[in-house]
């Protein structure tokens, strides 16, 4: 796996992304809303929910499979 990949993952399986959520508790001048939605924005939001984000993870050649979405809710983000 090339390293700015797992890089990702660790930081996405670490809950150590900087969505705005996470940003918010930091500075009150920050909003923990999604700036292109309106959703509150964390890890999920930002890379499987908000339908800005949902075309690059879904639309390209090596597209993400929904049956291995609900498994990696089930296994990691609960």
């Amino acid at each position: 796996m090339m390293p700015c990949v797992q890089t990702f993952a660790l930081r996405l399986l670490g809950k150590a992304l900087p969505t705005s959520k996470r940003a918010s508790r930091l500075s009150k001048h920050i909003d923990e809303y999604c700036s292109r939605c309106g959703g509150v924005e964390d890890e999920m939001h930002m890379i499987f929910l908000c339908p800005f984000s949902k075309p690059a993870w879904f639309g390209n050649p090596w597209f993400i499979k929904l049956s291995c979405l609900q498994l990696f809710t089930t296994l990691f983000l609960t």
